[in-house]
C-alpha cells in the first residue's frame, strides 16, 4: 500500500509539495494509456480522488486539488473547451 506525504517524513513545517497527475476521465486518453501497457514505460492514470490521496495530511494551498485548467488560471484565458484530463494541487507541511 502507498503511504501518504505524512507517513513518508514529509512533516517538516512550512515545505511545500507540488503534484500534477494525468487522470483517468477521459476515453481518449484512457485508450493511449492502455496502449502503453505493454510498453517499457507503461503510464497510469488515477482518478482525481487517488491523485489527491497523495497529499493526505497536509494542508493544500487554494484552490486545493482541482482540474489542472482550474487551477490559478491566468485571467482572460477562456477555460471553455479545454479538457479536464489531469489534476494539480499544492500543499503545505504545518
Amino acid at each position: 500500500m502507498r503511504q501518504s506525504a505524512a507517513e513518508r517524513g514529509l512533516q517538516t513545517a512550512g515545505r511545500r509539495l507540488a503534484l500534477s497527475d494525468g487522470t483517468g476521465t477521459d476515453e481518449a486518453l484512457d485508450t493511449v494509456a492502455a496502449c502503453t501497457t505493454q510498453s517499457a514505460h507503461a503510464y497510469l492514470l488515477r482518478s482525481p480522488e487517488r491523485t489527491a490521496s497523495f497529499l493526505t495530511g497536509l494542508e493544500p494551498v487554494e484552490p486545493g486539488i482541482v482540474p489542472t485548467v482550474a487551477w490559478r488560471p491566468d485571467a482572460g484565458r477562456p477555460e471553455e473547451g479545454t479538457a479536464e484530463v489531469s489534476v494539480r494541487g499544492v500543499a503545505l507541511t504545518n
